[in-house]
């Protein structure tokens, strides 16, 4: 979001996700499924792998 320079708020009102609810999925408090990842991909405009690569490379570090 910060390199498209997107808020939470325009990625709500673009995905149709709550704020609220994206909210809490950006913070880790609750997973996202697959099709809001899709969502969110289109709306910023990268591929799922783009999207998803950080968190994957996150989780085998652990």
């Amino acid at each position: 979001m910060g390199r498209k320079q997107i808020s939470g708020a325009d990625l709500s009102d673009s995905t149709g996700i709550a704020r609220s609810t994206l909210a809490r999925k950006i913070n880790g408090r609750v997973g996202f499924t697959v099709d809001e990842i899709f969502t969110i991909a289109s709306a910023l405009e990268v591929s799922v792998v783009d999207l998803v690569s950080p968190a994957a490379s996150q989780w085998s570090a652990a």
